[in-house]
């Protein structure tokens, strides 16, 4: 009865962990911020809040060998967390002429990190010895690499802002016995407390990793670390099941046990799967499966391209969909993911937070077509007005020879309009925001590589069809705060009586909201009015580079009297864009909001992208502290709650003030002046709006999500 007791209180902890987690559309999970940083409760991984979770992904291969890295672009990741994956662990070899990590190394690391990080999900950092490829499975040969290996890395992670990587400092140690093993550890842990305190650690355990009950038996003092220690066990199941597997199910009463590494094959990683011990070995890893019911995390081996039964993928130069995945893949996808065959990774539709400025760069690029994945409403709000709307237009979609033939109305205009048969073949169809691929190449069509400064156009999409009311939502991370000014990619057809508005829409600081658009002449006055929006000018010359000048090839590159094809680098906002300047106060990731303003009932046209060039080295007064203008006041008392509001909100002022609220068209919907705070019960439609704080001190912007 004790058993059944606490096999439904961990279960019933774990349900309550995952309550916001979806079990169908894994990528739009947002693991990192459901479970926050994790910690031990008691012996079991928890989240933040102390609910079980479980960890479940893939190990790497090397992460410097050449069958992996191949797999760890983009669309690499974005595969694993698709197919079910929460973590990856990060394979860094000290082995063979792959090189003991330096610095130089650190930056694959460090991007693998991030690349997982934006996806939401939490990184195992593995320091990987071996037995063999020039290794005699003594982590004491590379002792001084793995403490500068966790010296550098971990304060990189921690001075980041990164609370997502767990640490594994020895991977299938050989010939130590479990005091060497400690003795090895605690000259370790002592280096990554300092760098990251509060990090989970994972510990190595004699044979390979395959006992743990020797750490059960006298573990490591855990009082002596503000660390979470975790101890390692390796399972291969064609192999382990009558060894291993009941030493880590001995163990878990005693010690928190991670799984780092398993296969469902011989511990060489190869010969046939057996996948009946591998339910077996699954089933222990769950409450009630092992003596100290817990749920365990792991990670499979592996993710790459090598000619191993273990290995899952296929080749990673092909895109990831259930064709390319060997056996192994199969087996484990289904293991993650249940029945996942509907929730593949659409690699056709890219989804990139974008850098601004770019890494290495004095420039950024803010691709129009890579808005955030979700619903109408989440990422984006498109209207299709009868002017865009043909009821009698139907298109085929096909999808696979099974539907051949059939039909379905498609609320992509852009894609409608392309002329193609197939629109699968249309970037990012089946979403109803009209963006299709541009055709705005300077020098090069459509076809050829871009470069991501737009001087070539396949990397760019065009924006067309644009109405009042419309919006889109973008990841951006800004690697340098300051001013920058704006310049577009139109084309001659632009209409510039509509016009376009930008606005930090989510950031992670008190005040970061708001309208970000400024007038370069009123740049070093707190108290000016931002602008809400700007008109685009139409290019009057086809092929114009971002400074003004005009590609060689001229109207080569596009039609003057044919003004869709006619595109160029233009000033936004005016003749001048120097008048126009985007601040951005804060470095980081931020959500940026790309809204449609009307100006009677035109609208802007087909746009293609924006480019911010830095301008900050040009304002000699111009300073940050802590990420805010020096000049501006201090306005955290300024504040709105609750948020996200139902009904009634209450907007707190500071004193006397203006208050005024706008709708995400730049529409003011509210406008009062006030004495002190006040409660606000117009039952606004839900969406989003934009709420402006006027006072003695200064302006501030906030976000107000009405549901």
């Amino acid at each position: 009865m004790r058993k059944t007791i606490l096999l439904t209180a961990s279960l019933l902890g774990w349900i309550s962990a995952n309550a916001e987690l979806s079990q169908v559309n894994f990528f739009d999970n947002n693991y990192t911020q459901e479970w926050g940083r994790l910690k031990l409760v008691g012996n079991q991984l928890s989240s933040e809040s102390g609910k079980p979770i479980q960890l479940k992904g893939w190990s790497t291969f090397s992460i410097n060998y050449d069958e992996v890295v191949n797999c760890l672009k983009q669309d690499g990741f974005n595969a694993m967390k698709m197919w079910g994956a929460n973590i990856v662990r990060l394979a860094c070899y000290a082995e063979n002429n792959k090189g003991t990590y330096g610095e130089y190394q650190d930056n694959a690391i460090r991007k693998y990190i991030k690349m997982a990080s934006d996806l939401n999900m939490y990184v195992l950092l593995d320091w990987h010895i071996l037995e063999g490829d020039g290794g005699n499975g003594d982590p004491n040969k590379y002792l001084n690499e793995a403490k500068g290996f966790f010296e550098r890395n971990c304060a990189w992670v921690k001075e980041n802002g990164f609370t997502n990587v767990l640490y594994e400092i020895c991977n299938e140690p050989k010939g130590l016995s479990w005091n060497e093993l400690k003795e090895y550890s605690n000259q370790i842990l002592p280096i990554i407390e300092k760098a990251d305190p509060g990090a989970m650690v994972v510990i190595p355990t004699p044979q390979w990793d395959q006992n743990p009950q020797e750490a059960a038996n006298a573990p490591i003092n855990k009082s002596l670390y503000d660390l979470g220690l975790l101890y390692s066990t390796h399972v291969y199941t064609c192999t382990h099941m009558g060894d291993v597997v009941p030493r880590m199910v001995s163990a878990a009463a005693a010690i928190p046990i991670f799984v780092s590494e398993w296969g469902a094959v011989r511990f060489d990683g190869d010969g046939n799967l057996c996948t009946n011990e591998a339910d077996q070995f699954l089933s222990r890893m769950q409450p009630g499966g092992n003596n100290g019911n817990q749920l365990i995390s792991w990670c499979y081996w592996a993710w790459g391209e090598k000619d191993e039964t273990s290995n899952s993928i296929k080749n990673c130069s092909q895109p990831y969909t259930l064709d390319n995945l060997r056996p192994s893949g199969e087996y484990i996808v289904k293991i993650l993911g249940g029945e996942p065959w509907c929730c593949l990774p659409d690699t056709s539709v890219p989804y990139a937070i974008q850098e601004i400025p770019m890494l290495g760069e004095n420039y950024g690029t803010l691709n129009v077509g890579w808005f955030e994945r979700g619903e109408d409403g989440i990422a984006y709000h498109d209207n299709n007005s009868s002017a865009y709307v043909d009821p009698e237009t139907k298109v085929e979609i096909k999808t696979g020879e099974e539907a051949k033939g059939t039909e379905a109305e498609c609320c992509n205009m852009g894609a409608i309009y392309s002329g193609k048969e197939d629109l699968t073949k249309c970037f990012r169809f089946d979403d109803c925001v009209d963006v299709s691929h541009s055709t705005a190449g300077l020098g090069a069509n459509w076809a050829a590589p871009g470069d991501g400064f737009g001087t070539m156009g396949s990397d760019l999409h065009n924006l067309c069809m644009t109405e009042a009311g419309e919006w889109m939502l973008f990841d951006i991370d800004v690697k340098k705060a300051g001013y920058y000014t704006v310049h577009c990619l139109t084309n001659s057809g632009t209409s510039s009586a509509g016009s376009i508005g930008m606005s930090i829409a989510q950031g992670k600081k008190p005040g970061q909201n708001g309208n970000i658009i400024r007038s370069w002449a009123d740049r070093d006055n707190p108290l000016a009015e931002p602008w809400g929006s700007f008109q685009l000018s139409p290019t009057l010359k086809c092929g114009l580079y971002p400074d003004g000048t005009q590609d060689e090839n001229g109207a080569a590159n596009g039609d003057p009297t044919k003004p869709h094809t006619c595109w160029g680098w233009t000033a936004c906002g005016g003749v001048d864009a120097n008048d126009l300047t985007v601040l951005f106060k804060y470095e980081g990731r931020q959500k940026l909001l790309l809204f449609i303003t009307p100006d009677g009932t035109k609208t802007p046209g087909d746009f293609s992208n924006f480019m911010f060039t830095f301008k900050s080295a040009e304002i000699p007064d111009f300073e940050l502290l802590d990420g805010v203008e020096a000049y501006a006041a201090d306005m955290t008392a300024v504040a709105i709650y609750p948020n996200p509001a139902e009904n009634d909100f209450t907007v707190t002022t500071d004193g006397a003030a203006n208050v005024s609220i706008f709708n995400t068209a730049g529409t003011k919907v509210y406008n009062q002046n006030v004495e002190g705070d006040v409660v606000v019960n117009n039952n606004f439609p839900a969406g989003i709006y934009s709420v402006r704080v006027s006072n003695s001190k200064g302006v501030k912007t906030m976000k107000l999500v009405v549901k």
